[in-house]
């Protein structure tokens, strides 16, 4: 078995419906795509993520890239993903110092729309789905963004990966028998 994941990544992408959905729930804080930063922060598990040693956060790390994030482009609002909004904030106010950055987590969103961003899927798919919910959201902003900070780990790479695609349309699709003959 050949691994096409790499170059078959582009294959893969989000629903037209989801993407658009997220971006109209981003709109009203982050503005349209690309008028934002994005940065991933895995603050409670240990999934390979560099930032995290023995299943906690290593906050020096995460402090670091929150740093750097602030200090950049301070023109565009900073999109924070992440699996502890509480953590990452803490970690924000104590990095923050002069940055006049604007930023901006998940609890930022209004509610309502952030639980509609499923609701193209019918009614079973949208409850089988809902778990993804929040990380979809965060998916879609992070390839959405102008700039992303990486964690490192699973989901800040699948999110690299796939900007990359966005900025290269077409490249790395793969077809049936591309995948066929992979599996040869």
């Amino acid at each position: 078995w050949e691994d096409t994941s790499a170059a078959c990544l582009c294959a893969l992408k989000y629903r037209d419906e989801l993407v658009a959905a997220v971006a109209e729930l981003g709109a009203a804080r982050l503005g349209s795509a690309g008028a934002y930063d994005a940065i991933h922060l895995r603050l409670t598990e240990d999934f390979g993520d560099p930032a995290l040693v023995k299943g906690k956060a290593n906050l020096a790390a995460a402090a670091a890239r929150v740093r750097a994030a602030l200090a950049a482009n301070t023109s565009r609002p900073l999109y924070v993903a992440t699996d502890d909004v509480d953590a990452a904030l803490r970690i924000v106010a104590a990095e923050r110092g002069t940055s006049a950055r604007a930023v901006v987590t998940a609890r930022d969103f209004d509610r309502r729309a952030a639980e509609g961003v499923l609701a193209y899927l019918g009614a079973k798919a949208q409850a089988e789905a809902e778990f993804m919910r929040a990380l979809l959201i965060d998916a879609v902003l992070i390839v959405e963004s102008h700039a992303f900070s990486d964690g490192g780990g699973t989901f800040s790479t699948i999110g690299v990966r796939l900007r990359e695609c966005r900025a290269h349309p077409g490249e790395k699709v793969c077809s049936a028998a591309d995948v066929e003959r992979a599996r040869r």
